[in-house]
């Protein structure tokens, strides 16, 4: 399974728990989680935050952003919820 540019935010266990599956992880965000990855010897992460260290934060956690009405084409309008405040390129894009 290939895992890229996901968001795992506020989960009290793991964020991304693939500690017993053969995965790939990308460019994934994980913050003020339990554990932000719990990886398996059978999955590797490359890019993720976890893998990058520092300390994260958000432009935007309120979710009224993401949960209004949509696009013409039925998408999610685009906004800054969960998104990086230090605009790196890791999580998912809303």
């Amino acid at each position: 399974m290939t895992i890229d540019h996901c968001t795992a935010w506020d989960h009290p266990k793991a964020g991304f728990d693939f500690s017993r599956s053969s995965s790939t992880l990308t460019k994934n965000l994980a913050v003020a989680n339990g554990t932000n990855a719990s990886l398996g010897p059978a999955s590797t992460g490359s890019g993720n935050s976890w893998n990058l260290g520092g300390s994260w934060s958000f432009t935007s956690t309120n979710p009224s952003t993401i949960t209004g009405s949509r696009t013409a084409t039925g998408a999610i309008p685009s906004s800054t919820f969960l998104r990086p405040s230090n605009g790196a390129d890791v999580g998912a894009r809303f």
